[in-house]
């Protein structure tokens, strides 16, 4: 073989390694941050493990942590999802406006198996939802 000519078969072993990789990155591009509130402003960043997630590339996660289960959004966000766990307590999210900034099964409410059911987890009061995204 030639100066700078592969074989099919060192092609094939470079783009399977790639598509490998990418299958096991898309969740970790995203930033993630947990809710820990000891206060009910969901912009606050304190009450987060890594600010506030208001904008596209960032998603929340709701678990068994924080005190303050009555959050209030004010003003509009657009995170790329809000996820709720396996061990989430119930929440009240009130106030502004959440158009979710990502579609398909990674953005919007997600609710992982076991969770209680969405109903008894989240109550929205006032608050608006982009429901074309959940």
């Amino acid at each position: 073989m030639g100066a700078g000519k592969r074989s099919g078969a060192s092609i094939l072993r470079v783009a399977a390694g790639a598509t490998v990789v990418l299958a096991l990155a898309p969740g970790s591009l995203r930033a993630q941050s947990t809710w820990t509130g000891t206060t009910a402003t969901y912009g606050d960043p304190t009450n987060w493990t890594a600010g506030a997630p208001t904008a596209a590339g960032q998603s929340a996660v709701f678990d068994s942590t924080g005190t303050a289960t009555t959050i209030t959004v004010t003003g509009s966000i657009a995170p790329d999802s809000w996820i709720f766990t396996s061990h989430s307590q119930a929440y009240t999210l009130t106030g502004g406006t959440v158009n979710f900034s990502l579609a398909g099964p990674n953005g919007g409410v997600i609710v992982n198996p076991g969770a209680q059911p969405m109903s008894e987890m989240i109550a929205l009061q006032a608050t608006r939802l982009d429901l074309a995204k959940v």
